[in-house]
């Protein structure tokens, strides 16, 4: 079932013009939407969180097969069911981890004095979930880049949404803490939820994702699953570098090899 739909999309960023025909996110599905710097996966996934309107198009959420709603029109909706996590998330307060994950409560009560218990169940459980309920009272400035992106992903997981949109969660964590990040949005896609992720790393789309979705200058150049985009002839043209494809037990990994000049091929 579609979850997230985006129609028609023309939007100027800059020098870059994001143009998205038609594209539907599903329930049930991890998307990663991979590409060069500058290719508009962030501007794609800020107007697919409804965070910016696009020059022209629509983005509709899915809330039942029979209703949808235009996420510029209700906030509220939006903040229910869709979750979002920007690239980069300053931390200006020292706040107690729990208190941060309770933040993804807020769009069901507006503040922190009319969470009920209800509401701390659900924190209790994301933090169990990702495995943070010891950091429960310690600040959340104090924590490791891992362990504090997992306090973030629990806040999300809190608010109980229908769709998750994150924007290089795994960026400068080491490889443990890469694959505790991808194994919990891999189990919310398992769950029935549309996971849509931004990465740069090639390797943990190709592990972990359904369904890929390959940028360049602003458009969709290719979409599918890992084995159908990550191919060295949809791959060379757009990364400036030969990448093989090659099977383990793990799944897809990609093996890169510097071609100069090649970004600029056809």
């Amino acid at each position: 079932m579609t979850a997230l739909c985006l129609s028609h999309i023309d939007h100027r960023i800059g020098d870059v013009r994001l143009r998205v025909e038609d594209m539907a996110f599903s329930a049930g599905q991890f998307t990663g939407i991979v590409g060069p710097n500058g290719a508009g996966k962030t501007s794609l996934l800020k107007i697919a969180a409804g965070l910016v309107a696009p020059d022209s198009g629509s983005v509709e959420l899915m809330l039942d097969p029979a209703h949808s709603q235009d996420l510029f029109q209700e906030p509220m909706q939006r903040a229910r069911h869709l979750a979002y996590l920007p690239q980069f998330q300053p931390l200006a307060w020292p706040m107690a981890c729990r208190d941060v994950v309770a933040l993804g409560r807020l769009p069901y009560h507006g503040d922190f004095g009319a969470l009920r218990g209800e509401d701390w169940q659900c924190v209790d459980a994301a933090m169990g979930q990702c495995e943070v309920a010891s950091f429960a009272t310690r600040p959340i400035d104090q924590l490791s880049g891992g362990e504090r992106a997992r306090v973030l992903i629990a806040r999300l997981m809190a608010g109980r949404p229908s769709v998750y949109l994150l924007d290089e969660p795994t960026q400068s964590l080491d490889p443990a803490a890469q694959l505790a990040i991808m194994g919990l949005m891999r189990q919310q896609a398992e769950a029935g939820k549309a996971v849509i992720m931004v990465l740069h790393d090639l390797n943990l789309a190709a592990r972990f994702c359904d369904r890929i979705v390959l940028m360049r200058d602003g458009e969709p150049a290719h979409i599918g699953t890992p084995s159908e985009v990550f191919t060295p002839t949809h791959l060379r043209p757009i990364f400036g570098v030969d990448m093989q494809p090659i099977d383990t037990p793990h799944g897809l990994v990609m093996q890169a090899v510097s071609v100069e000049n090649k970004r600029s091929a056809p």
